[in-house]
């Protein structure tokens, strides 16, 4: 069986109540063309799909994560910022970490940002 040891931290989103969950976005600290694993029936696909972030931005909204998680396993980022272009943001760093998954309930008050 394989296993990979990680972390599960999950944000208020979002971040500040005056703001709207679609004026927050998850900006990488490299250049991402990648592709992306998704969920199905709880088990990865096995068929990576084009990845969401473009320009080295993951925009989000409920409606991104209505098929689960995004899987990220040919990571170049090590680290990324977390906010709103306004107000508040959150900094993450995962050296070491070489996989990662981004993931919501849609309409859920958080949003995941886990380095595995």
């Amino acid at each position: 069986m394989t296993a990979s040891f990680g972390f599960h931290p999950a944000f208020p989103w979002p971040l500040a109540g005056d703001l709207p969950k679609t004026a927050y976005s998850i900006t990488f600290d490299r250049p991402e063309v990648l592709l992306v694993e998704r969920p199905v029936n709880g088990l990865l696909s096995g068929t990576p799909r084009p990845s969401p972030v473009v320009g080295g931005r993951l925009e989000l909204e409920d409606s991104i994560f209505e098929e689960g998680a995004f899987i990220f396993d040919r990571l170049e980022s090590r680290r990324m910022v977390y906010g709103a272009s306004t107000g508040p943001h959150i900094a993450v760093a995962f050296d070491g970490m070489p996989h990662l998954g981004i993931w919501s309930k849609p309409g859920a008050g958080f949003v995941c940002i886990e380095s595995w």
